[in-house]
C-alpha cells in the first residue's frame, strides 16, 4: 500500500511539473496589426506591456501610418509629429510633452536598443484607432482613415494568419518564412455566406455585375482600390444633376477600366420625356467635357417599373439602356456583413446574371470586400454593363 502511495505521488509530482514547465515555456507573444495588414513578428518588434500599458516600437507609427520620426541618440530624445501635433519624449529623463508643453505620464523606453512608445497615448495625440482583438494570440491593431475592415471583420479573418505567423516565429527551421516576414501580412474578413463544396449543387449566377450609386463619392477612391486588389470591374452610376464637369475621381474610374451611368429617380422631376431625355443629354456633355467619354446607360434608382411606357419608349428611342439593380445589399442602413450576407444569399438561388446595387455609405468598402473574396472562392465572373449587354430591369424592357 506504501509503494503505491509512493508511486502515486511520483506520478503527480511528474504531472505537475511537466505542467509547469510548459506553462513556462510558453512565451507572451503579442501581435500588431496596422490598418488591414499584419506586421512582421519578431522579438525586436513584438508589443510589450509596461506598467499596464501596451507599448510598441515607434517605427510602427512612421510606417503606413504618416506619422515623422527623428531620435537624437547623444540627447536620448525622440519627436514623433505630423502637421498638427508633436510628441517630445524625452527617454533618459523619462518625461513626455506635446507642442503646447503639456506632459503626460507614459514616457518611453528603449529595450534591446528599440525605443518603445506608449500605444494608446500615440493613438489618442494623433487620431488613430487602437483597439485589442482576441485571437489565438491576442493583437495590437492601430488604424487611420485607409482602414477598410471593422475589427469585427478584421478578427475574423485573422486566426489563421495569426496562427501561421506565431509557429514560423517560434520554429523559424519549420515554417516557410523564417522567425519573422520582411512584408505585412493580409488579412481578410470571414465571408457571411460560406462558399459551396466542389460537390455542392448551389447555383451562382452566371455573371455578376457590380454596380455604385451616387458616384463620386467618399468612398469612391477606396472603391476603387478595393476592385484592383481583386482585378474586378464594375459599373459607377452618377446623378444627372450632379456630374461633375472636372473630377479626377470621374477620370480614374475611365482610366482604371470601369464603365460609367447616368441615374435618376422615376418622380415627379422627370415626368416629362422630353425633359427627360433632355436632362440625360446635358449630362453626357459634361461627362465628355470631363472625361472625354459619353454614356448610353440608364439607372432608375427606384425601379423602371415607375416610369410610364411613354418615358421608357423616349430613353430607348434616344438611345439610353435602362438598368435596374436586381440584389441590393443596402449596406448604408445595416452593418457591412449583414449587407453582403443579403446579396451572397441572393447568389446561391439562380444562376441567372446578378446586378448588385451598392452605394457610397462607410460601410460600402467593408461590403464590397466580402462579396468580391466570396466571388474569388466560387469563380463568379463578372463583367461592366455596356450598350451591347440585354439590360435588366424590373419592367421586362430589355430593348
Amino acid at each position: 500500500m506504501k509503494a503505491l502511495r509512493r508511486m502515486a505521488c511520483l506520478l503527480l509530482s511528474v504531472l505537475l511539473l511537466g505542467g509547469l514547465l510548459n506553462g513556462l515555456a510558453v512565451p507572451d507573444i503579442i501581435l500588431t496589426a496596422v490598418n488591414d495588414e499584419f506586421l512582421p513578428l519578431s522579438s525586436s518588434t513584438m508589443p510589450t506591456r509596461k506598467n499596464g500599458e501596451i507599448y510598441l516600437p515607434y517605427s510602427v507609427f512612421t510606417g503606413a501610418l504618416g506619422l515623422q520620426g527623428a531620435y537624437s541618440g547623444a540627447q536620448q530624445l525622440l519627436v514623433l509629429y505630423n502637421w498638427d501635433h508633436t510628441l517630445n519624449f524625452s527617454v533618459g529623463q523619462g518625461y513626455v510633452y506635446d507642442e503646447n508643453d503639456t506632459s503626460y505620464a507614459q514616457p518611453a523606453y528603449t529595450i534591446n536598443g528599440t525605443t518603445y512608445v506608449p500605444a494608446k497615448l500615440v493613438c489618442g495625440i494623433f487620431g488613430f484607432s487602437y483597439s485589442t482583438i482576441s485571437s489565438s494570440y491576442p493583437v495590437v491593431r492601430i488604424a487611420n482613415d485607409s482602414a477598410k475592415l471593422s475589427d469585427r471583420a478584421f478578427g475574423a479573418g485573422a486566426t489563421e494568419t495569426v496562427d501561421r505567423m506565431v509557429k514560423n516565429y517560434l520554429n523559424p527551421s519549420k515554417g516557410s518564412g523564417g522567425g519573422s516576414t520582411d512584408q505585412p501580412t493580409k488579412t481578410e474578413p470571414q465571408i457571411p455566406v460560406q462558399p459551396p463544396k466542389a460537390e455542392e449543387a448551389i447555383p451562382h449566377p452566371s455573371v455578376v455585375y457590380l454596380t455604385f450609386s451616387g458616384a463620386p463619392g467618399e468612398q469612391t477612391a477606396a472603391l476603387l482600390d478595393i476592385l484592383s486588389t481583386y482585378r474586378r470591374t464594375a459599373t459607377f452610376c452618377l446623378p444627372t444633376d450632379s456630374v461633375p464637369a472636372q473630377d479626377n475621381a470621374v477620370r480614374r474610374i475611365v482610366a482604371d477600366g470601369h464603365a460609367l451611368a447616368l441615374s435618376i429617380t422615376a418622380d415627379a422631376s422627370v415626368a416629362d420625356p422630353v425633359a427627360l431625355v433632355a436632362r440625360l443629354d446635358r449630362a453626357n456633355d459634361d461627362l465628355l467635357l470631363a472625361c472625354g467619354v459619353q454614356t448610353r446607360i440608364v439607372f432608375v434608382e427606384n425601379g423602371t417599373g415607375n416610369l410610364s411606357q411613354a418615358q421608357r419608349n423616349m430613353l430607348v428611342n434616344a438611345g439610353y439602356r435602362l438598368w435596374d439593380g436586381t440584389l441590393t445589399a443596402g449596406e448604408g442602413s445595416r452593418s457591412a456583413y449583414r449587407g453582403a450576407e443579403s446579396v451572397l444569399k441572393g447568389f446561391q438561388r439562380s444562376t441567372a446574371p446578378a446586378v448588385v446595387a451598392l452605394g457610397q455609405s462607410k460601410n460600402t468598402p467593408e461590403t464590397l470586400t466580402y462579396i468580391l473574396r466570396y466571388m474569388r472562392e466560387t469563380a463568379i465572373s463578372h463583367a461592366t454593363i455596356e450598350l451591347s449587354t440585354a439590360p435588366l430591369n424590373d419592367s421586362g424592357d430589355t430593348r
